[in-house]
């Protein structure tokens, strides 16, 4: 039997497919970057998840995780299992030592952006080859100690990236290695070793105070944050650390059910907020649980505030409770009555949707997590009364209220959404460059306007609320709020209009009266809502397109004015109000310069310990502690720091867990000693 020539081409040119579609072939090689050779000890992560035609998550189970190891020439080759058949988009992880992992790369800001190195779309069942290129990096080495010398076995070691801080807990973020090793715990000679760290703070933290921080935790010692990890020197492409773990305190407490009886078996999570001036804001979690009486006893505290949070079998979870070390002994933590929610999510056409996670907020916002079965149920325990929002991401959103009758979701189809961004006085096209942020209570991503009618292609939204937040360069956020109804063939045209805002200007000088040229003057409402300038010549600065202080944080902007030989200024107390423009003037110190010598109480130096200014402002009710602008020290090997243009006037110093009030003069000198 003849067969035609282009059916023949057309079997040729069409890639096989297998009859297990679900399943891909993925081989590849990992290789140094400049050199080409072969990483013999590289290993990769590889995720996955479904899309449909239009590159749209669709909300299907993922894909088994895969962890590879590659072979002595570099190679690996293995099969990534899928639940579905069809598009889908992976994302690769590669570490290899003495190398910078290929990873997720975090952004700060409001909103944490990840922009994966290897995002490619795939279509299951065809075979996927992969060439990945790792450039050399540093390996950060350690060990730790007690202060008698002896190692400390099972310490947990982290590395974390500061950025701008600000708030209470000022932001960080855990940047890796992200699979390599996954968890980095010292042996029994308290040693570790972290493979595949990046040491380009600035441009990973995409700010100039950015810097790496390694922090130690252990059950028994209190925690240690050891800054500007960066900065030390490297031998043979090893940074090699040294850090000492002091002693903690501990502390007694009791968890109780709401008539005071003890609950035994609790589990409870105490959580160590940073304190103003620590480096990269990192946070300690320490877990314990209570005994037969309900009693319970951590160890390994300092002198931070500690938050203390218990659940327990049958019991709702307890409210937070705050305490230091100068709280009364012992804490009483107090559950809450328990309540259950059981459900079952069924997809467009009535079947149940396996493997899907389901949420639970709270009014705060905290969520709580539970996946489906094989028969599309889902059920959430220790659930306490109130109300919540039932959601699963971009497939549905469910007011419910605890207690409360077991529910049924059957998903409605999504819904094609289409948001046209004006100009508020004239209902113009807005043009490029706008932001668009899209939320609703349980989910949200931003995308960037591209064509010239204003007009942002959402895709397909699942039914319910959403607000729209746009930013146009030089103009105000604009705001809208909509409601995509479920049974509507047509698109959603929701218009988001975007006012011209109010303007902020001023000049910045010396105490001289001189204008100063080039001060960097940034302010910041809600994450969204940022925006800086510099000075020109004149010391004169203008800064358009503020929103009205609702928007903008509930009551006002944060303002920080920065100068290379000047003290940082920061305030709070500009706010915007319906079309009035505002003029704030700032007049810039040198500042003092603050030194001294750090030892621990035995007389040794105490090296890498970091000696900061907090700032604390009154804001949003609210103490927040203003810290990234703030100047710093870092002691050296003989314990000794230096602190140019620390800002005039009542300022507190900060250093490990201890804390100082002192006064400063303009162009004066201080000298503050500590001993820990």
């Amino acid at each position: 039997m003849k067969v035609s020539w282009l059916v023949a081409l057309l079997l040729v040119l069409s890639p096989f497919v297998p009859a297990n579609a679900g399943t891909t072939h993925l081989s590849g090689s990992v290789v140094d970057d400049v050199s080409g050779a072969p990483l013999p000890d590289a290993r990769i992560v590889v995720f996955a998840h479904a899309t449909d035609r239009k590159d749209h998550t669709t909300g299907q189970p993922d894909a088994k995780r895969l962890d590879i190891r590659v072979d002595a020439n570099g190679r690996f080759e293995a099969d990534l299992e899928a639940p579905w058949q069809g598009p889908g988009r992976f994302y690769v992880i590669a570490s290899a030592r003495g190398h910078v992992e290929l990873r997720p790369k975090w952004t700060p800001g409001g909103n944490v952006a990840i922009a994966w190195t290897v995002e490619p779309k795939y279509e299951t069942g065809r075979p996927v080859e992969l060439a990945l290129r790792l450039k050399r990096g540093p390996t950060l080495a350690g060990t730790v100690v007690d202060e008698a010398g002896h190692p400390v076995s099972g310490a947990h070691v982290t590395l974390t990236l500061s950025g701008t801080t600000w708030a209470e807990s000022p932001q960080s973020f855990t940047i890796g290695p992200f699979i390599w090793p996954d968890d980095t715990v010292t042996d029994a000679q308290g040693r570790w070793e972290m493979l595949s760290t990046p040491f380009d703070a600035k441009a990973e933290s995409g700010h100039a105070d950015g810097e790496f921080v390694v922090t130690v935790s252990s059950d028994r010692y209190a925690p240690l944050v050891v800054p500007g990890v960066e900065r030390m020197p490297a031998k043979d492409g090893v940074i090699n650390m040294a850090s000492l773990v002091l002693v903690g305190r501990s502390m007694r407490g009791r968890v109780v059910d709401v008539s005071g009886k003890p609950v035994s078996d609790a589990t409870l999570e105490i959580i160590g907020w940073a304190r103003p001036g620590d480096a990269g804001g990192s946070m300690f979690v320490k877990s314990v649980h209570s005994d037969k009486d309900g009693r319970f006893t951590v160890e390994g505290l300092d002198d931070r505030t500690w938050i203390a949070k218990a659940t327990a079998p049958g019991h709702g979870p307890s409210e937070s409770v705050k305490f230091t070390l100068r709280s009364p002994q012992p804490v009483e933590v107090r559950l809450s009555p328990g309540y259950e929610l059981s459900g079952r999510l069924l997809d467009v056409d009535g079947h149940p949707m396996q493997g899907t996670a389901v949420f639970m907020y709270d009014d705060r916002h905290h969520s709580t997590e539970a996946r489906t079965g094989d028969d599309g149920r889902f059920r959430f325990t220790t659930l306490a009364a109130g109300k919540y929002t039932l959601g699963a991401y971009n497939l549905f959103e469910r007011e419910v209220t605890i207690p409360g009758a077991p529910v049924e979701v059957r998903l409605d189809p999504h819904r094609k959404v289409i948001v046209t961004l004006v100009r508020k006085e004239d209902g113009k096209p807005v043009q490029p460059p706008a932001v668009l942020w899209i939320r609703s209570k349980t989910f949200g991503w931003q995308k960037s306007l591209e064509g010239q009618d204003g007009t942002i292609d959402v895709d397909y939204l699942s039914p319910g609320e959403y607000t729209f937040y746009a930013k146009v360069p030089g103009r105000a956020i604009g705001v809208a709020r909509t409601k995509v109804l479920a049974g509507k063939k047509e698109p959603a045209r929701p218009t988001v209009e975007v006012p011209l805002g109010f303007t902020l200007r001023g000049q910045v000088r010396d105490r001289e009266g001189h204008p100063l040229k080039g001060v960097s003057v940034n302010v910041t409402g809600i994450p969204e809502d940022e925006t800086s300038t510099v000075t020109d010549a004149q010391g004169v600065y203008e800064l358009k397109g503020l929103s009205d202080s609702y928007i903008s944080m509930g009551s006002g902007y944060m303002m920080f004015v920065q100068a290379d030989g000047y003290a940082p200024w920061d305030g709070v107390e500009v706010f915007m109000r319906l079309g009035v423009d505002r003029r704030k003037d700032i007049t810039l110190d040198r500042g003092a310069t603050v030194r001294g010598r750090v030892v621990y109480a035995d007389g040794k130096p105490a090296d890498h310990v970091k000696v900061s200014v907090s700032g604390k402002r009154k804001f949003l009710m609210a103490d927040y502690w203003v810290s990234s602008i703030m100047p710093s020290g870092v002691t050296d090997a003989d314990g000794r720091y230096v602190i140019e243009h620390v800002p005039v006037g009542d300022i507190t110093l900060l250093a490990g867990t201890a804390s100082k009030e002192v006064k400063t003069d303009d162009g004066k000198d201080l000298t503050v000693d500590w001993t820990l």
